[in-house]
């Protein structure tokens, strides 16, 4: 049974036994969060071996096992689409007792506690989008993941392409991919997404859920997207892995400051943060950051 402590946000986790060496560092968080943290799990093994590590326990667990068939998890598993179906599913089975919950990967790491439900409801609030339009190699290389999920728009697609320069417009990881839960009951009934087997025989790899969510509220809540190579940054990509000076430079820009950056970017710049700013970092497994400038 999933409990509620008063607390507006949650953090869910996609993660299976290879990656629990990512989570060393919630020995860090202090007991009493102001938000929680659900680790998603695939099958019981799962959370044995879990559970005989030595891992603060300020998170709380959801097992797939205990809703689905091991056929249907091992089929999502072989085809590559757990990852997108976990945080669905978590985000589906809290959307009634959280405000903001933000899905994101094992390989990211808590930086700061302080404020977050502040700082999402601001970051909500500005219903924006920031990244690039991809052009190129880069972009003939990457357009399934932004032309894929739009499948679940066709009765408006002429819409979104004109919404999204012809969905060639780059926004994943630019921020902590937070879900407003107010939009997201919405969303979750219009990808039908409680049609489990329907849902996953439609997706692929190639369709991430929060490119799902991010189209959604572009077509019908008022999103905004902010293509910073009208800004003069020619970055043939999102926000994701940016250096510390793209970070200034956007600021500079667009008064915008993603609540992530990369691991090694963050670590080695520090000092030249304000205290708290970030919340956590990313790509742990492969924290270098990287320009992405216009081939």
């Amino acid at each position: 049974m999933i409990t509620l402590k008063n607390k507006k946000v949650a953090f869910v986790i996609p993660v299976y036994p290879d990656h629990y060496m990512y989570l060393d560092h919630f020995n860090n968080l202090k007991d009493d969060l102001d938000f929680d943290i659900y680790l998603i799990l695939s099958y019981k093994e799962d959370l044995d071996i879990l559970n005989s590590l030595n891992i603060s326990k300020v998170y709380k667990t959801i097992l797939l096992e205990e809703q689905f068939d091991r056929n249907f998890i091992s089929s999502m598993i072989e085809s590559r689409v757990i990852i997108h179906f976990k945080k669905l599913y978590a985000l589906n089975l809290l959307k009634e007792q959280y405000e903001y919950i933000a899905a994101v990967d094992a390989e990211t790491q808590f930086v700061s506690t302080a404020n977050v439900y502040e700082k999402f409801k601001s970051h909500c609030s500005e219903k924006k989008y920031f990244g690039s339009t991809m052009i190129g190699k880069r972009g003939e290389f990457f357009k399934d993941i932004m032309q894929k999920p739009s499948i679940f728009f066709e009765d408006r697609i002429d819409e979104l392409k004109s919404k999204t320069h012809d969905l060639t417009f780059y926004f994943w990881f630019s921020d902590i991919p937070i879900y407003d839960t107010s939009i997201a009951k919405d969303f979750l009934n219009f990808i039908e997404f409680e049609n489990y087997e329907k849902f996953v025989d439609k997706i692929s790899w190639w369709i991430f859920d929060y490119i799902l969510y991010g189209y959604y509220c572009i077509l019908y809540k008022n999103y905004e997207i902010i293509n910073l190579r009208d800004y003069g940054l020619k970055r043939n990509w999102s926000l994701e892995s940016i250096p510390v000076q793209t970070y200034f430079e956007v600021f500079n820009m667009v008064s915008f400051k993603p609540l992530w950056l990369i691991h090694d970017a963050y670590h080695e710049n520090k000092n030249l943060l304000q205290d708290e700013e970030i919340i956590m970092t990313y790509h742990r497994n492969n924290g270098v950051p990287l320009d992405f400038l216009d081939d």
